[in-house]
């Protein structure tokens, strides 16, 4: 029993359709990864949004309280408070 022959000549046109269907395929694949990387990278940004937004409403809410202190320790209130503080020493 003989092996069959297979042609396995490409012509020109074949071989140049095969290299552009590598190169498509590979350019595809290029663009596929590089749009996962930045779907990545927008979600991981998102989630670094929302970290610093609670950081910075805690710090606005410290910078408050410092803001009212601050009115406090300037008011007439504040002098006597601390007058009649030392009087009772």
């Amino acid at each position: 029993m003989a092996l069959p022959k297979f042609n396995l000549k490409l012509s020109r046109d074949q071989f140049a359709m095969g290299v552009v269907a590598i190169l498509a395929l590979t350019i595809i694949g290029a663009l596929v990864w590089g749009f996962g990387r930045q779907l990545a990278y927008a979600c991981q940004m998102r989630l670094e949004e929302i970290r610093l937004e609670k950081i910075v409403a805690d710090e606005q809410a410290y910078h408050e309280a410092l803001i009212e202190r601050l009115n406090y320790v300037q008011s007439e209130d504040y002098v006597e408070q601390w007058a009649l503080s030392l009087i009772h020493i």
